[in-house]
């Protein structure tokens, strides 16, 4: 009788959550994007995918992405939720591919338990659990492929109950500054009987990002569909990043809007910070029409090693600084040479 209540309760928690999300989805929280820069471009994460979150976004980008990277995720939510993540990817640079892992909590504590009578049965806790094993192989410097394989973990009190899922994704970057991203999401993933949770429902994302915008500002969109849901979602997200070239400090600040349940209109914005190996992000996430309202969102990240993008960066400020002190010298000589035929006139007269 106890196990049908809890059952029951996490059933109405569920439902609560799916309407946040705004799809069918049976484990809610799988939907909740993921990293506080993807959250600040307000979810317009899926070609850009730059950071330790790629794992999750689009696992095909993160062979282009730094060496080393190690990040984790900090979520205060409301209603007693919880929902963290740490993820780790390396790429083999020889091998031309990269392997990655990301862990994925999310849970609700201090849930009141009552009996058919409605007499209290103490608190219990439910939680989730994703492990997802990431793989990126790069065919040429613009296209790769890569997926997740995620083992699932549901638990109810003493209950639990176990599932597998797969992800499969597609990475272009037709020229350096625009990136595509495709990715298909839980396109088998299954939960065993015991919780009655069953198989899944897929969800395909597209998404395409423009960077280099006047040297500082990056433009990114994504569609997104999910199946059993007739409509398509969208998420479109802007950033504009200063870069101190002397301390090699970056700053970034980042707004984007979607819809959060198809219907609803979600805002988000956010700030993050890089020095060197080590970045900090911070967005806030706002839903005024959803039952969960505000969150916020902190990543912190380590890496090793220099993006594709950075390195190109790198190139066209060094190319342009020596254009420029080129210009420089050019134009000294300009001015020497007619200083010096300024005083042979002057020996003549």
């Amino acid at each position: 009788m106890k196990k049908i209540i809890l059952i029951l309760t996490v059933l109405v928690i569920s439902s609560v959550e799916m309407a946040f999300c705004g799809n069918n989805h049976a484990l809610p929280f799988m939907r909740m994007n993921v990293g506080a820069k993807a959250e600040g471009l307000g979810g317009a994460f899926t070609a850009l995918a730059d950071d330790g979150s790629a794992i999750y976004w689009n696992p095909a980008r993160t062979i282009f992405n730094r060496e080393k990277h190690l990040q984790g995720n900090y979520s205060h939510l409301s209603l007693d939720r919880s929902f963290n993540v740490l993820a780790y990817s390396h790429k083999f640079e020889i091998k031309d591919f990269a392997l990655g892992a990301m862990f994925i909590n999310s849970g609700t504590s201090g849930i009141e338990g009552y009996s058919l009578d409605n007499q209290k049965q103490g608190t219990f806790t439910a939680s989730d659990n994703v492990l997802l094993v990431s793989g990126s192989y790069a065919v040429n410097q613009f296209f790769s492929f890569g997926g997740n394989i995620k083992f699932l973990m549901n638990k109810v009190e003493n209950q639990t109950d176990s599932g597998f899922g797969v992800d499969l994704a597609t990475f272009y970057r037709p020229i350096e500054e625009v990136k595509i991203g495709l990715v298909a999401h839980d396109i088998y993933t299954k939960v065993g009987k015991e919780s009655g949770i069953g198989r899944l429902p897929w969800n395909v994302k597209m998404g395409i990002a423009v960077q280099e915008i006047f040297e500082e500002l990056t433009f990114a969109s994504d569609l997104t569909k999910v199946e059993g849901n007739s409509k398509i979602g969208y998420a479109f997200g802007v950033e504009w990043k200063f870069w101190d070239k002397t301390s090699d400090l970056e700053i970034a600040f980042r707004s984007g809007v979607n819809t959060i349940s198809f219907d609803n209109l979600g805002f988000s914005a956010g700030v993050g910070f890089k020095k060197n190996s080590f970045g900090f992000d911070y967005a806030f996430v706002s839903n005024q029409e959803s039952v969960f309202g505000q969150s916020h969102i902190i990543s912190t990240s380590y890496a090793i090693g220099e993006t594709y993008e950075y390195v190109s960066r790198r190139m066209k400020y060094e190319e342009r600084m020596n254009k420029t002190l080129e210009e420089i010298r050019q134009q000294r000589m300009i001015e020497e040479k007619k200083l010096e035929e300024l005083k042979k006139e002057l020996k003549k007269k």
